[in-house]
């Protein structure tokens, strides 16, 4: 996985529209599929999709998580008027200026101000990433290119469309006995699908 898909960059603080104490990052994950469809999640649960985020150009590019975590997710008080009292997502310290890169990103849109890039994760499960704080990139979407997680995940759903209810479940109780819970529970919801909509 080398394409990188540019998602803006960290905006000077003096020009941010959202509260804000100085220049830095603020990332936020959102599943999009499951029980937790729409829901930000903290992002530590994924660190697979944080280590896919990467700051700067060309031989200053490093992983997002090489810089310092000033605010993590949940409930805090920053003093600052307007800053939210429960943070949905990780705060990082970037200066302004520096350019944002998803490895293996599919899309990015601008969402009231909010850049937000689709991704998918190693199951082929999606995601979408949230970037505050930035000068939002132009839209744009990566090519469709089958993955090996793609191709996976679509052989898999083929799969659990021949199997029987028993079959189902014997796979469903395999996938519950590993230790991604999470995984296990958007297996489960792709057997259901494909296990009532069998065409």
């Amino acid at each position: 996985m080398s394409n990188f898909l540019h998602v803006g960059s960290v905006i000077d603080h003096r020009n941010d529209r959202f509260a804000t104490s100085g220049d830095h990052l603020d990332v936020r994950i959102i599943p999009k599929y499951g029980d937790l469809d729409g829901q930000h999640i903290d992002p530590s649960l994924r660190p697979e999709l944080l280590n896919r985020i990467h700051i700067g150009d060309g031989d200053n590019r490093r992983g997002l998580t090489s810089y310092e975590m000033t605010s993590g997710f949940g409930p805090r008080d920053t003093g600052i008027p307007g800053a939210s009292k429960y943070h949905k997502g990780h705060d990082y310290a970037i200066g302004s200026g520096n350019n944002i890169y998803v490895q293996g990103g599919t899309g990015y849109f601008s969402k009231n101000g909010v850049g937000v890039a689709s991704i998918n994760d190693a199951e082929g499960n999606p995601y979408e990433l949230e970037f505050f704080h930035t000068n939002v990139g132009e839209n744009s979407s990566s090519d469709t290119t089958p993955t090996p997680a793609r191709v996976e995940a679509k052989t898999k759903a083929q799969d659990y469309k021949s199997m029987s209810a028993s079959q189902l479940n014997a796979e469903y109780d395999r996938l519950r006995a590993g230790k991604d819970v999470n995984a296990a529970k958007a297996a489960g919801l792709a057997m259901h699908k494909a296990h009532y909509n069998k065409n």
